[in-house]
């Protein structure tokens, strides 16, 4: 995999943390944000760190 595609690879993984760290204080304050979403998020954390991971 090209340098280039790990970089955008790991500028999203962080993307989703942060988004996912959000989420989580928001899922504290309102039941808005359901289980399922931030479960979600978190398989896409883990699934673009293997790729990545794969790849180094």
């Amino acid at each position: 995999m090209k340098k280039d595609t790990i970089a955008v690879l790991d500028m999203l993984m962080h993307r989703v943390e942060r988004l996912l760290g959000e989420i989580i204080k928001e899922h504290k304050r309102s039941a808005d944000v359901s289980e399922r979403h931030i479960q979600d998020l978190l398989l896409a954390k883990v699934e673009i760190q293997d790729i990545i991971e794969r790849e180094v």
